[in-house]
Protein backbone atom coordinates (compact mmCIF):
# COMPACT_ATOMS: atom_id res chain seq x y z
CA UNK A 1 0.00 0.00 0.00
CA UNK A 2 1.39 3.45 -0.80
CA UNK A 3 2.73 5.08 2.37
CA UNK A 4 1.07 8.42 1.61
CA UNK A 5 -2.39 6.80 1.38
CA UNK A 6 -3.18 7.68 5.02
CA UNK A 7 -1.60 11.16 5.05
CA UNK A 8 -4.98 12.87 5.18
CA UNK A 9 -6.54 10.55 7.77
CA UNK A 10 -6.28 12.93 10.76
CA UNK A 11 -7.78 15.90 8.92
CA UNK A 12 -10.56 13.72 7.50
CA UNK A 13 -11.56 12.03 10.74
CA UNK A 14 -11.32 15.28 12.71
CA UNK A 15 -14.02 16.71 10.39
CA UNK A 16 -16.22 13.66 10.94
CA UNK A 17 -15.74 13.95 14.71
CA UNK A 18 -16.64 17.64 14.68
CA UNK A 19 -19.82 16.87 12.70
CA UNK A 20 -20.78 14.12 15.12
CA UNK A 21 -20.24 16.40 18.12
CA UNK A 22 -22.34 19.19 16.57
CA UNK A 23 -25.18 16.78 15.74
CA UNK A 24 -25.11 15.32 19.25
CA UNK A 25 -25.28 18.79 20.76
CA UNK A 26 -28.23 19.71 18.52
CA UNK A 27 -30.11 16.54 19.49
CA UNK A 28 -29.44 17.17 23.19
CA UNK A 29 -30.67 20.76 22.85
CA UNK A 30 -33.85 19.60 21.13
CA UNK A 31 -34.49 16.99 23.79
CA UNK A 32 -33.93 19.57 26.53
CA UNK A 33 -36.61 21.92 25.19
CA UNK A 34 -39.79 21.58 27.18
CA UNK A 35 -43.23 23.08 27.06
CA UNK A 36 -44.94 24.63 24.06
CA UNK A 37 -41.71 25.78 22.39
CA UNK A 38 -40.18 22.30 22.50
CA UNK A 39 -43.41 20.69 21.31
CA UNK A 40 -43.72 23.18 18.42
CA UNK A 41 -40.14 22.58 17.27
CA UNK A 42 -40.49 18.78 17.46
CA UNK A 43 -43.77 18.98 15.52
CA UNK A 44 -42.15 21.12 12.81
CA UNK A 45 -39.20 18.73 12.49
CA UNK A 46 -41.58 15.75 12.34
CA UNK A 47 -43.37 17.42 9.41
CA UNK A 48 -40.09 18.19 7.63
CA UNK A 49 -38.71 14.67 8.03
CA UNK A 50 -41.84 13.21 6.44
CA UNK A 51 -40.33 14.40 3.12
CA UNK A 52 -37.67 12.29 1.44
CA UNK A 53 -35.12 15.10 0.96
CA UNK A 54 -34.83 16.25 4.57
CA UNK A 55 -35.06 12.66 5.89
CA UNK A 56 -32.28 11.53 3.53
CA UNK A 57 -30.15 14.52 4.48
CA UNK A 58 -30.60 13.84 8.20
CA UNK A 59 -29.77 10.17 7.67
CA UNK A 60 -26.57 11.12 5.84
CA UNK A 61 -25.65 13.57 8.60
CA UNK A 62 -26.17 10.99 11.31
CA UNK A 63 -24.19 8.26 9.58
CA UNK A 64 -21.46 10.65 8.41
CA UNK A 65 -21.87 9.97 4.70
CA UNK A 66 -22.51 13.68 4.04
CA UNK A 67 -18.79 14.37 4.42
CA UNK A 68 -16.66 14.80 1.33
CA UNK A 69 -12.96 14.22 1.75
CA UNK A 70 -10.54 16.43 -0.15
CA UNK A 71 -11.11 18.45 -3.25
CA UNK A 72 -13.00 17.08 -6.22
CA UNK A 73 -10.05 15.40 -7.89
CA UNK A 74 -10.95 14.43 -11.43
CA UNK A 75 -14.37 12.87 -10.78
CA UNK A 76 -17.45 14.02 -8.87
CA UNK A 77 -17.49 10.83 -6.76
CA UNK A 78 -13.95 11.16 -5.41
CA UNK A 79 -14.08 11.84 -1.69
CA UNK A 80 -17.73 10.80 -1.39
CA UNK A 81 -19.26 7.72 0.24
CA UNK A 82 -19.60 4.95 -2.36
CA UNK A 83 -23.15 4.35 -3.56
CA UNK A 84 -24.43 0.87 -2.70
CA UNK A 85 -24.93 -0.20 -6.31
CA UNK A 86 -26.64 -3.47 -7.23
CA UNK A 87 -23.93 -5.52 -8.98
CA UNK A 88 -23.67 -8.68 -11.03
CA UNK A 89 -20.33 -10.49 -10.71
CA UNK A 90 -19.10 -13.87 -11.92
CA UNK A 91 -20.14 -15.20 -8.49
CA UNK A 92 -23.67 -13.80 -8.88
CA UNK A 93 -25.61 -10.77 -7.69
CA UNK A 94 -24.22 -8.64 -4.86
CA UNK A 95 -23.97 -5.03 -3.72
CA UNK A 96 -21.06 -2.67 -3.06
CA UNK A 97 -21.68 -2.95 0.71
CA UNK A 98 -21.12 -6.72 0.53
CA UNK A 99 -17.78 -6.22 -1.25
CA UNK A 100 -16.59 -3.99 1.60
CA UNK A 101 -17.10 -6.58 4.35
CA UNK A 102 -13.48 -7.73 4.06
CA UNK A 103 -12.19 -4.39 5.33
CA UNK A 104 -9.84 -3.99 2.35
CA UNK A 105 -9.74 -1.48 -0.49
CA UNK A 106 -11.76 -2.60 -3.52
CA UNK A 107 -11.01 -1.70 -7.12
CA UNK A 108 -14.42 -2.08 -8.75
CA UNK A 109 -14.14 -2.62 -12.51
CA UNK A 110 -17.50 -1.60 -13.99
CA UNK A 111 -16.25 -1.00 -17.52
CA UNK A 112 -15.10 -4.50 -18.38
CA UNK A 113 -11.57 -3.24 -18.94
CA UNK A 114 -9.73 -5.98 -17.07
CA UNK A 115 -8.16 -3.57 -14.56
CA UNK A 116 -5.08 -4.55 -12.61
CA UNK A 117 -4.41 -3.73 -8.99
CA UNK A 118 -1.58 -4.31 -6.55
CA UNK A 119 -1.75 -6.93 -3.79
CA UNK A 120 -3.19 -4.42 -1.30
CA UNK A 121 -6.47 -4.04 -3.21
CA UNK A 122 -9.19 -6.54 -4.15
CA UNK A 123 -10.13 -6.25 -7.82
CA UNK A 124 -13.78 -7.03 -8.57
CA UNK A 125 -15.19 -7.08 -12.08
CA UNK A 126 -18.91 -6.38 -12.10
CA UNK A 127 -21.83 -5.03 -14.08
CA UNK A 128 -24.45 -2.51 -13.00
CA UNK A 129 -27.13 -0.96 -15.17
CA UNK A 130 -26.06 2.65 -14.71
CA UNK A 131 -22.37 2.74 -13.71
CA UNK A 132 -21.22 6.07 -12.23
CA UNK A 133 -17.71 5.48 -13.69
CA UNK A 134 -15.77 2.75 -15.47
CA UNK A 135 -13.88 2.02 -12.25
CA UNK A 136 -13.97 2.95 -8.57
CA UNK A 137 -11.23 2.55 -5.98
CA UNK A 138 -13.15 2.29 -2.72
CA UNK A 139 -11.34 2.72 0.59
CA UNK A 140 -12.06 0.26 3.43
CA UNK A 141 -14.22 2.95 5.10
CA UNK A 142 -16.46 3.08 2.00
CA UNK A 143 -15.21 6.37 0.54
CA UNK A 144 -14.06 6.65 -3.06
CA UNK A 145 -10.34 7.38 -3.42
CA UNK A 146 -10.29 7.34 -7.23
CA UNK A 147 -12.85 7.08 -10.04
CA UNK A 148 -12.40 7.04 -13.76
CA UNK A 149 -11.50 4.90 -16.73
CA UNK A 150 -8.46 2.77 -17.33
CA UNK A 151 -5.93 1.45 -14.84
CA UNK A 152 -5.18 3.06 -11.52
CA UNK A 153 -2.56 5.78 -11.63
CA UNK A 154 0.96 4.37 -11.21
CA UNK A 155 1.33 5.82 -7.71
CA UNK A 156 -1.55 3.60 -6.49
CA UNK A 157 -0.12 0.42 -8.01
CA UNK A 158 3.00 0.35 -5.85
CA UNK A 159 2.66 -2.21 -3.08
Amino acid sequence: MPYDLLDTYDAERRLAGAHTLAHTRAQAALEGLTGENGDALRELLTELFAYEGPARHLGQLLQGSDIRYGAAAGHALVGRFAPDLPLTTAAGPTRVAELMRGGRPVLLDLGGGGLKGAGWVDVVRAHTDDPPADALLIRPDGYIAWAGAGDLPEVWLAS
